[in-house]
């Protein structure tokens, strides 16, 4: 969780005009699929140009190479939706 915020809040301060909520759509998109997601695709999805987008995931990719999350013991991850489905854009 905290690479995700490190590369939120690093970026978001760096002089983007993206709002937070497209970059945690983002990072969802970014983590959550299997095969990735392009720029193009990504750009579709949260509605910026892809240029901002290509920025953004690079800016994403670099925040989460830098440290290595090591669990202990057993670590249990579930998926979960609660409520109606919202229109974010």
């Amino acid at each position: 969780m905290f690479i995700l915020l490190k590369a939120i809040f690093n970026s978001y301060r760096n002089n983007s005009n993206v709002p937070l909520l497209k970059w945690f759509f983002a990072i969802y998109l970014f983590t959550s699929l299997k095969k990735g997601i392009s720029s193009v695709q990504l750009s579709k999805y949260i509605g910026v140009t892809q240029t901002i987008t290509w920025f953004m995931l690079q800016r994403i990719r670099v925040a989460m190479e830098d440290e290595i999350i090591q669990f202990e013991g057993i670590s249990e991850i579930d998926e979960v939706y609660i409520g109606k489905i919202l229109s974010f854009f």
